[in-house]
């Protein structure tokens, strides 16, 4: 795998990283984790290369912005998580509510 492949490699992961940001933005968590698989594979090839470690600083830059995205995507993972553990909360609240009333009817 020459260096230009290694970049290659590399910056399409750097892409996949971002545009599974915009679906985490979006709320598309099918279709995050459908992009999380292909760029596994990349990085899986990407590290699996036995000449890595002579390019490894040329690629640092695009490592580290992939992994603050990948930060960046799990907080928005973490808000919506939260957001539906709250509304999952108002739901039962509200099947008790009616569960109760219903059962005074009786």
């Amino acid at each position: 795998m020459s260096m230009q492949l290694i970049d290659s490699y590399a910056s399409h992961a750097l892409s996949c990283t971002q545009q599974m940001y915009l679906l985490a933005e979006q709320a598309d968590w099918e279709g995050l984790g459908k992009l999380e698989q292909e760029r596994a594979v990349l990085l899986d090839t990407l590290f699996k290369h036995p000449g890595l470690s002579l390019w490894l600083a040329r690629i640092a830059d695009t490592l580290r912005q992939i992994i603050e995205m990948d930060q960046q995507t799990m907080a928005l993972g973490k808000q919506a998580r939260e957001a539906l553990k709250s509304e999952m909360k108002l739901l039962n609240q509200g099947k008790r509510a009616v569960d109760a009333y219903l059962g005074n009817l009786a």
